[in-house]
């Protein structure tokens, strides 16, 4: 009985290491993968303007009146 669980126990190594060797070349071609695409840089957000920007504005001239009043 000995040699049956030492003959499962070693089939069950065998797989283990198939598997990890099967994981391994799956890691090496995603890296492959990866390294391919070139990856744009992160979109900064738009710079919002402070009340002190706003108040520097520049401020429109008076509109004159063409018309006359009676």
């Amino acid at each position: 009985m000995s040699e049956n669980g030492d003959s499962f126990r070693s089939r069950v190594l065998a797989e283990i290491e198939e598997i990890q060797e099967e994981l391994e070349k799956l890691k090496a071609m995603k890296k492959a993968m990866s390294k391919k695409t070139v990856k744009r840089p992160a979109r900064k957000p738009a710079k919002k303007s402070s009340k002190t920007a706003r108040k520097k504005t520049v401020k429109k001239a008076k509109s004159v009146k063409k018309t006359k009043r009676r």
